[in-house]
């Protein structure tokens, strides 16, 4: 299960970082046999996928210079795109995930720059060595864009569900053929229940009586869709209520 073992293999090195930057750790030394055993661990994991040759040493192999750790971490991102290529083409949207957690967590708590780029076009992703207080900083600006772009987007889902819930609810209501009766313009009706003369007796205008029978026209047909949800009307009107409570609670 490779997934698995390299989102364990990031928890792992993220945690690490984590102790040794963290304040509460700067007022006692670290401690060296732990974080030997984990780069040791680390170090074994990234031989058997392949990243690293065979040895006793921890990463990279010592002091061989920027140029071999630069080797590495070209084959840790072109490794990283072949994934996120066959996850795309699979629809395996947790590997997916699990390739945004690696450049957003891992490799910026290592100082590593990682930018996707379009892999249909055949480009694959840039990396360059960065202060990691800054990586964090623009990274966290990202996600505040992120949450902010998905509460908009809550916001205009939850005024569209409601207004559509406000239209089906005055729908279902209301029969088409009473929707005249209570409208105090109104006087007589005819046995479609479209309005014939005004309140004071009068005949109602031509142009009004095409009027309401256009109104009556459309209060069927809404009627008629109304009926033909899925489930039926109350099912159909139950389940934008239910929608529009959850939207509310996040």
């Amino acid at each position: 299960d490779t997934p698995t073992a390299m989102e364990a293999l990031f928890d792992l090195v993220s945690s690490a970082n984590k102790y040794i930057n963290s304040p509460a750790r700067s007022e006692h030394e670290p401690r060296v046999m732990l974080l030997k055993s984990i780069a040791l661990y680390v170090t074994r994991i990234l031989q058997v996928f392949g990243l690293l040759e065979d040895s006793d040493g921890i990463g990279y192999g010592g002091d061989s210079g920027g140029g071999e750790a630069e080797k590495y971490l070209d084959a840790f991102v072109l490794f990283r795109d072949q994934v996120r290529a066959a996850a795309r083409s699979k629809g395996l949207t947790e590997l997916l995930e699990l390739c945004d957690a690696v450049r957003d967590g891992v490799m910026v708590d290592l100082g590593v720059r990682v930018e996707d780029r379009n892999l249909a076009d055949g480009q694959g992703s840039l990396w360059k060595l960065d202060d990691p207080q800054v990586l964090r900083k623009e990274l966290e600006e990202k996600r505040q864009k992120q949450r902010e772009a998905a509460q908009k987007k809550r916001k205009n889902k939850l005024q569209k569900l409601e207004k559509d819930l406000a239209k089906w609810e005055g729908v279902a209501a209301v029969e088409p053929e009473k929707m005249f009766f209570n409208d105090e313009r109104y006087g007589q009706f005819d046995e479609a229940g479209l309005p014939t003369a005004l309140k004071n007796g009068d005949p109602l205008p031509k142009k009004q009586q095409k009027n309401a029978v256009k109104e009556m026209d459309k209060a069927k047909a809404a009627r008629k869709q109304l009926q033909e949800k899925p489930g039926g009307p109350e099912a159909f009107l139950e389940d934008l209520r239910k929608e529009i409570a959850a939207l509310q609670v996040e």
